[in-house]
């Protein structure tokens, strides 16, 4: 059993991560915040990859796992909220 036959499970894990993101953020009005998240969710995700295969190749397979989601689930969401939150408040000036 894979993740391929599981399409609508990981598309409600991003939904579930986007929701968690917007319940710290709805609040804000200016496009610093997002540009911070932006360049943030950029590094974390080449952080937490290179942490992976650090992890991995030193046999430490359990918290390489969790840095492995992390990068995969946590990074992109985050940087698509930036890049949208960013132009839209950017666009409001």
């Amino acid at each position: 059993m894979g993740v391929s036959d599981n399409l609508p499970g990981i598309l409600l894990c991003y939904a579930g991560i986007v929701s968690l993101i917007f319940a710290f953020i709805h609040h804000w009005r200016k496009s610093k915040g997002y540009v911070i998240l932006l360049v943030s969710s950029i590094i974390g995700f080449i952080v937490f990859a290179i942490l992976h295969n650090v992890l991995e190749a030193m046999g430490v397979e359990i918290i390489g796992a969790v840095f492995f989601l992390i990068a995969l689930f946590v990074c992109p969401p985050a940087f698509f909220i930036g890049l949208v939150g960013t132009l839209i408040t950017g666009s409001r000036k």
